[in-house]
């Protein structure tokens, strides 16, 4: 129960979304729907800072069993500029199994578009570039530095500081955002963009729409993914028809293939309760539509009116499998829960461990002695109140500050982001 508890505190980058999470493996199950097992493992690995197999060297095109060895004696390389041709050559690895994992199309099938989304750099560009970085003198801008001929390689993920791109598109919103304003000038990044630039940004309406006057990280990921949901129900319409069909909404009226749609969901692996959020994302992106953008619908509001009612008859047919799937979910947790015998050997443990690991923290202060400690400290907690021990990863200082007593004197902590 320790190493359940304390591995909660392990944050972590999300290789998809650039954002930092305690419980990455949760995040990419419920915000990305990350359901293939291989595609699953590689993404974790990507966002771990270690990795066993054999890299290529960007500027000799070999692979070594330790690259980094072979770039500090071979190629003079060091400190941060070892650690960018690193991490440039591993994920480099990781995408190129992540593309051969969807070529064989596997099932269930990936939810992620790593590999499709990365930028190929040629690798006479790569090795000029880290060789004349070795040579800068001392007052230049080292790695990081905004010019986009600066960097070894160009992320996946195409950020807008590196490059203006001459049409506008649709970038990832961006973490370190400290007002509203800035918040919302970034919509969400898509699976793919859709071809009538019209819906285009009737989806980007959307998000901004989604999104409260003050928005938090939780806010902007929840309008991301109901424009996700917007957009992928309009590429199942969507199929087979020409980008001039795709102007309006008119291809929205083949009700046989909204009915197909949430069997489509299904066969892709998606849960049923999944499914029940996706089908209201997309009644309410079309009501949406409706309200705000009618005139370029290309339909009558008596027929969008009949699209909505069609989604709603969806959401109703899929209730008894949300409840299905429901009791089993139930169940499964049962099953894995602690005994109340266990819990209670566990707080005896912690009463007696926990200050011998303090004190020997204070002596020999170790990476592992914290973890354990904060592991004894969220378990504890969550033994004596019920909560999941990734509330109390979410506490913050500001949320200690404003802790409240009750009429008993117990202390209340309101934790802002649950």
């Amino acid at each position: 129960m320790v190493s359940q508890c304390f591995s909660l505190f392990q944050q972590r980058v999300c290789p998809i979304c650039k954002r930092t999470f305690a419980d990455l493996p949760s995040h990419l199950r419920r915000q990305h729907h990350v359901v293939n097992a291989t595609e699953f493992r590689l993404i974790l690995r990507l966002a771990s800072a270690r990795l066993k197999d054999s890299l290529a060297c960007p500027l000799c095109e070999k692979n070594f069993s330790r690259l980094d060895m072979h770039l500090a004696s071979r190629h003079k390389l060091s400190g941060s500029d070892l650690e960018v041709v690193l991490s440039s050559a591993k994920r480099e690895c990781i995408l190129d199994k992540l593309a051969k994992l969807r070529h064989s199309q596997p099932t269930p099938p990936m939810a992620s578009m790593l590999d499709l989304l990365r930028v190929k750099v040629q690798p006479e560009h790569r090795s000029e570039t880290v060789l004349v970085s070795q040579s800068m003198p001392t007052n230049m801008e080292p790695y990081g530095s905004p010019e986009p001929h600066s960097e070894p390689e160009i992320p996946s993920t195409i950020m807008p500081a590196l490059s203006a791109p001459k049409t506008p598109r649709l970038e990832p919103p961006t973490p370190h955002s400290s007002s509203a304003g800035s918040l919302r000038e970034n919509s969400p990044r898509t699976p793919t963009e859709f071809p009538s630039p019209i819906i285009h940004r009737v989806l980007r309406d959307f998000y901004d729409f989604s999104l409260p006057s003050n928005p938090s990280n939780k806010d902007m990921e929840n309008a991301q993914q109901r424009r996700s949901h917007a957009l992928r129900f309009l590429q199942h319409m969507a199929a087979g028809f020409s980008d001039q069909q795709l102007k309006n909404l008119k291809f929205l009226e083949d009700f046989l293939r909204l009915r197909q749609w949430p069997a489509d969901l299904a066969h892709k692996g998606y849960a049923p309760t999944s499914i029940k959020v996706m089908l209201l994302n997309a009644s309410a992106f079309v009501n949406h539509f409706k309200a705000f953008h009618l005139e370029i619908s290309g339909l009558s509001s008596n027929k969008l009116e009949r699209i909505l009612l069609q989604l709603r008859r969806l959401s109703r047919d899929n209730t008894r499998a949300v409840l299905s799937h429901r009791q089993r979910a139930k169940r499964k947790k049962s099953e894995s829960l602690q005994t109340s015998t266990e819990l209670q050997s566990f707080i005896r443990k912690a009463e007696r461990n926990l200050p011998r690991v303090m004190d020997d923290i204070r002596t020999k202060p170790t990476s592992k002695l914290y973890r354990i400690a904060q592991g004894y400290v969220a378990g504890y907690l969550a033994v004596l109140t019920g909560h999941r021990p990734i509330v109390f990863c979410n506490i913050t200082k500001a949320d200690l500050l404003e802790a409240e007593k009750d009429p008993l004197g117990r202390t209340l902590v309101w934790v802002s982001t649950g």
